[in-house]
């Protein structure tokens, strides 16, 4: 009896031995994903502000490139294209895709795809104000616009605007 007592408490030390080693995993775990969360976003936060710190673009220069950017897709209407991307922006200005991306995150606050989306809700708007155009389909309007289809414009227009095409138009006709 006594040498099956003593077999027992052996198991019983290693299980406990092992219970607290991986008690101790678990909470280390989570000691440290919740810090390494606080400090990502720290990071995140913080790089942003640095994110263009060693750029070869001066502000006046960027200020000067944001405007001529911002000039040339309304003046030409770039953004009715639904295949226009950043690489024809930057050819189209003769300068490089970062410094062009660079200037419209700086500026905007906004990447590439939602800064050419706000001008493509904004005409959408424009155009289901518009009486004449009251019989057209929302969707006919929003790939005139530039979009290449629903679910983006839906997803673009509900979240500049707040709401939906459809609610927009029947609070927006005379």
């Amino acid at each position: 009896l006594t040498a099956l007592f003593s077999f027992n408490s052996y198991y019983i030390v290693i299980d406990l031995f092992w219970l607290t080693i991986v008690a101790c995993f678990v909470i280390s775990i989570a000691y440290y994903s919740v810090n390494i969360r606080d400090f990502s976003i720290k990071e995140v936060t913080e790089g942003q502000n640095d994110k263009y710190k060693t750029s070869s673009l001066d502000d006046i220069f960027a200020e000067k490139l944001y405007s001529e950017t911002v000039n040339i897709i309304e003046s030409e209407r770039l953004f009715l294209n639904n295949q226009f991307r950043l690489s024809d922006l930057a050819e189209r200005l003769n300068y490089s895709l970062h410094h062009i991306s660079q200037v419209i995150n700086k500026y905007s606050g906004q990447n590439f795809s939602d800064f050419i989306n706000n001008y493509r809700v904004e005409e959408c708007k424009k155009q289901l104000r518009n009486p004449k155009r009251i019989n057209e389909t929302i969707l006919a309007i929003a790939f005139e616009c530039g979009f290449n289809n629903k679910a983006s414009f839906n997803r673009s227009f509900k979240k500049i605007t707040g709401l939906t095409p459809s609610e927009y138009r029947s609070q927006n006709v005379n």
